[in-house]
């Protein structure tokens, strides 16, 4: 069984082209998307 040896994190803010609103959340300038990848001992890794 591979052991984790690694995460990274990664936070992405993507302007949009238009600013999208909506009653609940207000006014959206970017499409925010957060990943983490894992690596393990045998070199692979993944990423979610």
């Amino acid at each position: 069984m591979a052991r984790i040896v690694s995460l990274q994190a990664q936070r992405f803010a993507l302007p949009l082209d238009e600013v999208l609103s909506d009653a609940r959340h207000g006014e959206h300038t970017h499409f925010e998307l957060i990943t983490v990848t894992i690596g393990f001992d045998d070199g692979s890794e993944g990423t979610g």
